[in-house]
């Protein structure tokens, strides 16, 4: 019976970080490369999905780099087509 009102509560605080964080949390859907949430992301506060999403993409901007097509790979297969 304990299990059942837990988890009655986690979905309850669930829904209502939905609804009150509806906005960043569809910010943070189109960010990610699925479209989905991640696992837990409905549980955090309005701070820490803040967080996450400042901390994602601070490192998809110093990843960028790493992200790049060779210029020249692509010449030469471009020559070959």
């Amino acid at each position: 019976m304990r299990a059942k009102v837990l988890t009655v509560a986690r979905f309850n605080r669930m829904f209502r970080n939905a609804k009150e964080n509806a906005v960043l949390l569809a910010r943070v859907k189109a960010v990610t490369h699925d479209g989905k949430l991640p696992p837990g992301a409905l549980l955090k506060s309005m701070d820490e999905i803040k967080s996450d999403l400042n901390q994602y993409l601070e490192l998809k901007k110093m990843d960028k780099e790493n992200e790049k097509f060779p210029h020249q790979v692509y010449r030469r297969n471009s020559l070959k087509i």
